[in-house]
């Protein structure tokens, strides 16, 4: 699914899913997430029971902030550095 685009996390997210996965920007890309309204998305369809996930590796999570913005788990790869 292509988080970049809204409607697609719409039709994706059902009320069973448990886990949402972002990665943003997208890597070769740069597709770009808003990570607040894609938790809101998962959040609200699954009565809050998924979990967001952002893989911030590329933009790292200093410039992003997932968690101030609805994410509950935030992955980042030291290696790449």
């Amino acid at each position: 699914v292509d988080t970049s685009e809204e409607a697609q996390i719409e039709k994706a997210v059902t009320k069973d899913t448990k886990m949402l996965w972002i990665e943003t920007p997208c890597n070769p890309i740069v597709r770009v997430t808003d990570i607040r309204r894609a938790s809101s998305l998962a959040k609200d369809v699954t009565n809050g029971r998924a979990s967001v996930v952002v893989d911030s590796t590329f933009a790292t999570p200093i410039a992003t902030k997932p968690l101030q913005l609805g994410a509950d788990y935030v992955v980042h790869s030291l290696t790449k550095y």
